[in-house]
């Protein structure tokens, strides 16, 4: 297993402010990094951007970790946003879901845990494991 993708969209957030605000998502990125105990490779630098329509109008940022990447897209005319956080090595997932309850107290949440890698080879021994009587082609 390479570890959790974590798969988190969120509405009704309390504060559309914090939603639009580049700066504020940075540092709430970065915050995410300490609490799941990664190591920041690139920082964060969120982008503005505006969409055909003003409530496709948002922010995103992605921050690159030793451990793979966390990403958001924030859409504040909808008072919501969307979040992944995947890594090849097990976390504290339920930590950083604490920090986006309490940090955008959302009327809505819905998050899935993914466990990634199923036949990604962890040594030399396991390749022989995987057959293709184990894999689905995908055309």
């Amino acid at each position: 297993m390479f570890g959790p993708h974590v798969l988190v969209e969120c509405y009704k957030c309390n504060d559309i402010e914090k939603l639009k605000s580049e700066k504020f998502i940075k540092e709430f990125l970065l915050r995410l990094v300490d609490i799941c105990k990664m190591t920041v490779i690139m920082a964060p630098e969120p982008h503005k951007f505006q969409g055909d329509t003003p409530d496709q109008d948002g922010v995103t940022g992605i921050v690159v970790i030793a451990e793979s990447h966390i990403s958001i897209h924030t859409y504040p005319e909808h008072r919501s946003f969307a979040l992944d956080i995947f890594s090849c090595k097990d976390f504290e997932y339920y930590n950083a879901i604490q920090e986006i309850l309490r940090e955008f107290q959302p009327m809505k949440m819905s998050f899935d845990i993914i466990q990634r890698g199923e036949f990604f080879p962890r040594s030399v021994v396991e390749p022989a494991m995987i057959s293709e009587t184990n894999l689905v082609s995908v055309v």
